[in-house]
């Protein structure tokens, strides 16, 4: 597979440069942009204290021909400290051994949430601090839209719409970092991660915009996405061949009203060659209305991981509101993700405010309650045990 990837982006990069050639005429100005973003989370509940950072640097440099035929290459460097019970979502929440009655299992083996991230058997492998290349691309630009090859974010992740926030990697909805290590609630549609691959975007026109994605195989995961290969490991779909579909609409409306839609859906076989798994498909839906210092949205994530016999869904809903007021934010964010393939059910709430110090440096706080449905192994049979957890929260963001 990895020469499938290695010709994809051969040829991307042709296309690419081909189509620059053939397009671009006349002198042409430097274009350069860069930014960074760094935050540190520390929180103390019912599993004790703990402290999650995560830190990014990025940009892009390219040139802007008189025709605004644009050219060029980005870069994105992520490191994180998450709680090392993340693996790399949901980690480890029940307990419930694959030759037990009942519980999950592929050949024998224990399976691991596509999605969710979560696992009912085995140790936490994950690593509590990692260092990523997430972005690594050629992209061509015009007033048609942007074609890009390399590493980079699917349509999927890009034309998913979730709930507002306040927060830089903390939360309920989507976290990047996770202080409880129970994981969160996802709405991203991402099943492709950073993997290598050609994506073509199209210019806004009346407010709608599409694009497409092909990744050849899930190479590379991300610090937030799917899979790590370790002896011993979770058994989990291994999507190749992903295709990804986008559409988002933005416009005001007269009086301010604000709106904003998106719908994804994804589309990956499986490389692992067991029956158990078979293709993936995944849909995701979101709207988010902004109205003066007040704004609100609602997500939907479906995806059925990858099971071949159906039925094993992981499927989620979030929903969060939002009021602005000076250098003053507050925010109540809810939402609910189950997974059918391993069993597990998590609900979340969370309460928070900020403040911008600064231009680039802002402070946040709250508090966030979760509650947790896994399976648990009782002498020689399955059971759920129901796990909550409350916890108070402070972080500190910023950026260039």
């Amino acid at each position: 597979m990895k020469a499938r990837v290695r010709t994809a982006a051969t040829a991307g990069i042709a296309l690419t440069l081909g189509l620059a050639a053939g397009g671009t005429a006349g002198a042409a100005a430097p274009v350069i942009e860069k930014g960074a973003s760094a935050a540190v989370l520390a929180s103390a509940g019912d599993d004790g204290e703990a402290l999650t950072a995560r830190a990014s640097v990025q940009g892009r440099a390219g040139l802007l021909f008189e025709n605004q035929w644009e050219i060029g290459g980005g870069l994105m460097i992520a490191a994180e400290r998450d709680d090392p019970r993340r693996d790399p979502r949901g980690g480890r929440v029940g307990d419930c051994a694959p030759a037990l009655a009942g519980c999950p299992s592929v050949d024998g083996l224990p399976v691991r949430g596509y999605v969710s991230g979560a696992v009912l058997a085995g140790a936490a492998a994950d690593e509590a601090a990692r260092l990523s290349l997430e972005r690594a691309f050629l992209y061509l630009r015009g007033g048609w839209g942007e074609a890009s090859v390399g590493r980079d974010e699917g349509v999927g992740q890009r034309f998913s719409l979730t709930p507002p926030t306040i927060l830089a990697i903390g939360g309920g909805l989507d976290p990047l970092v996770d202080g409880t290590g129970q994981g969160g609630v996802i709405l991203r549609n991402d099943i492709s991660g950073q993997s290598a691959k050609l994506t073509v975007s199209s210019t806004r026109i009346l407010g709608l915009q599409a694009g497409l994605s092909w990744t050849p195989e899930l190479e590379h995961e991300g610090l937030d996405q799917g899979y790590r290969e370790r002896a011993g490991a979770p058994l989990v779909h291994a999507p190749e061949d992903i295709l990804e579909g986008g559409l988002s609409f933005a416009h005001t409306f007269p009086g301010g009203w604000e709106t904003a839609a998106g719908l994804t859906y994804a589309q990956a076989r499986d490389g692992t060659g067991r029956a158990a798994f078979g293709e993936m498909q995944a849909v995701s839906a979101g709207v988010t209305v902004t109205q003066g210092a007040w704004s609100g949205g609602l997500s939907w994530l479906g995806n059925d991981n990858g099971w071949a016999a159906g039925g094993r869904d992981y499927s989620a809903w979030g929903a969060s509101g939002v009021y602005r007021a000076g250098d003053w934010s507050w925010m109540v964010e809810a939402g609910q993700a189950r997974d059918d393939l391993v069993g597990v059910d998590v609900q979340t709430l969370t309460a928070a405010g900020r403040c911008a110090l600064t231009s680039r440096l802002a402070l946040a706080g709250g508090a966030t309650f979760r509650d947790a449905t896994a399976p648990a192994a009782d002498m020689m049979s399955r059971r759920d045990r129901n796990q909550r957890g409350f916890g108070a929260f402070l972080e500190l963001s910023f950026s260039l």
